[in-house]
């Protein structure tokens, strides 16, 4: 696999009776629980016209490509399971790939984007329950990390002394983040649960700081608070489409 992002909600508890929906009812629910925002369309950037057909795995789930013109191999692709658990993973957007670099807002809009999508799509097909909630990266360790739009928890005020190149910093290839016991769907959006997902990302971003002696490496820390304005408006921003 290429370097990608993945999200994924994986079912924990089933609170319906009934079984696994028809196929054609789960692309259909999928179709109309797209959230489209200024010219881009969650989850993976795929518009409701994209989603045209689907291929059956395991038994009684489905899975669904999504291609790009000209281009060899899927750019992302969208797996629901018998349960209706949900995973989805794409390759880096250009901006992502030609600079080695993630953006933070950027990915926690696209998180919360995602969970609106669910929110809907579980609604649409009346199979509530509790999910496992995640975000995750495959071969992204050590690529830059650009957190404009958060407020630091502690404000350097020399700026010679502020932490510079921050990367992502994870033991492994592959490594995901993710909060347990989310309710689908829910009443009030999740904020706390994706705040803290959010916050185990944090915790593998590392500056460091030079000096005439040495360079030492650096945890990123972001104020709770300022995660959850950039949470709670994205969801505002999501809920009104």
């Amino acid at each position: 696999m290429e370097r990608s992002i993945f999200f994924s909600f994986t079912r924990e508890s089933d609170s319906s009776n009934s079984g696994f929906p028809r196929s054609q009812s789960v692309l259909d629910a999928a179709r109309q629980s797209i959230v489209c925002l200024h010219g881009s369309s969650y989850p993976l950037y795929q518009r409701a016209s994209n989603w045209r057909g689907y291929e059956n795995v395991k038994g009684s789930g489905v899975s669904f490509d999504f291609h790009r013109p000209f281009y060899p191999r899927p750019f992302g692709e969208v797996e629901i399971e018998k349960d209706l658990s949900f995973s989805a993973w794409r390759e880096l957007l250009e901006d992502e790939k030609d600079q080695h670099n993630l953006f933070l807002e950027s990915l926690v809009q696209e998180l919360v984007y995602t969970t609106v999508f669910f929110n809907r799509f579980i609604s649409k097909l009346q199979k509530p329950g509790s999910f496992r909630v995640g975000l995750g990266f495959f071969g992204l360790n050590n690529f830059f990390v650009d957190w404009a739009g958060f407020a630091a928890m502690d404000e350097i005020e020399n700026y010679y002394d502020r932490p510079r190149l921050w990367r992502l910093k994870t033991a492994n290839n592959d490594v995901q983040y993710d909060e347990s016991g989310i309710g689908f769907p829910y009443e009030n959006p999740p904020i706390t649960p994706l705040s803290n997902i959010v916050l185990k990302l944090i915790q593998s971003i590392k500056g460091i700081r030079r000096t005439p002696l040495k360079q030492t490496e650096h945890p990123l820390c972001i104020s709770l608070l300022s995660i959850q304005d950039v949470i709670e408006d994205a969801f505002n921003t999501g809920l009104g489409q």
